[in-house]
């Protein structure tokens, strides 16, 4: 039973190993039903007419220990979720959705935390697109340094150090303490962390380079039925009164695109435990790609000079 499930799981892979099944999310059910507003505040008030108390909604939950109000707000927040579940199950068969909203939760559960968290650290840091291989390698050991001292404290890594500081410091690449104050560490910081800061960078500049992984440009054909896709399902979405992305999951569609299946069994293949959506919508699917992508392949082609491969590889 969750409540907006999705960085949860990830958290529970990332963390502990642990995989879920069986779930249940709250906040999919009320997108799934059309609700506007789906905060899990505002969807207990609407449902059950339950209030919560949020004064500890934006409170500092890296903080160790937690106060016993900020667990007891935790414990709390999940309380009613039983009796949403309840309310939500039975208004979803009632309008017919609740199919819709088995298979949502069976994608959900399937993904079990393999989003974006599972890109490396350093791939996430903002600043870091234009650093040569070597700055990447010195990156790279300091978000692998971070991501150690945070698991030995407790703590976000990013209340450990920033990850301004960590492109900072990759780029003046300082010698020492006094050089990481001059980068904006607290005397704390410096007094905590410098030298093993000065080790991650020595290392660094040892250590075999790493490589930026290859950059894949979609081509042309693709793009165009990415596009059409999009524009089918933000249509039907708006008919049914859902966004887009319940009609087609955004990984599916860009699946679609990719592959370009002719066959529903194609289809179904790249929809798997999708029943509901592969009848409503699986004939749609295939009739957009099929009308509108032949209008613009001839030409796409052409203007590529190649076979219709999704990606083409840029030369760097």
């Amino acid at each position: 039973m969750f409540h907006a499930a999705e960085y949860d799981l990830i958290c529970l892979k990332r963390d502990s190993g642990i995989t879920v099944a069986n779930l249940f999310d709250t906040m999919q059910a009320a997108r799934i039903l059309g609700y506007e507003r789906v905060g899990l505040d505002s969807v207990l008030e609407e449902k059950l007419g339950i209030k919560l108390y949020k004064k500890y909604q934006k409170a500092d939950w890296g903080e160790r220990p937690l106060s016993r109000e900020m667990l007891n707000y935790a414990r709390l927040d999940t309380h009613h979720l039983l009796d949403l579940r309840d309310c939500l199950q039975t208004e979803l068969q009632t309008r017919g959705r609740w199919e819709l909203a088995q298979e949502e939760f069976v994608r959900l559960a399937h993904g079990n935390g393999n989003g974006k968290a599972e890109i490396l650290a350093w791939q996430r840091v903002k600043g870091a697109q234009k650093f040569s291989d070597r700055q990447l390698t010195i990156l790279q050991e300091l978000c692998a340094w971070r991501e150690k001292q945070a698991r030995h404290m407790n703590r976000p890594p990013f209340k450990v150090i920033d990850n301004k500081r960590l492109v900072a410091i990759t780029q003046t690449l300082p010698e020492t303490q006094d050089d990481l104050a001059a980068l904006g560490l607290t005397a704390r910081q410096n007094h905590i962390y410098g030298n093993e800061i000065l080790q991650a960078v020595g290392r660094g500049k040892l250590t075999p380079m790493i490589s930026r992984p290859r950059t894949l440009r979609p081509n042309q054909a693709f793009l165009d039925r990415l596009n059409f896709l999009s524009e089918w399902r933000k249509t039907t979405g708006l008919k049914i009164g859902v966004e887009s992305d319940i009609i087609l999951p955004k990984n599916w569609m860009h699946l679609i695109a990719e592959r370009n299946p002719k066959k529903l069994n194609d289809l179904a293949a790249l929809m798997p435990h999708a029943p509901w959506r592969l009848e409503q919508f699986g004939e749609e699917i295939l009739k957009v790609l099929a009308t509108k992508y032949t209008q613009v392949e001839p030409t796409a082609k052409k203007s590529l000079n190649t076979k219709d491969t999704t990606f083409t590889k840029v030369k760097r």
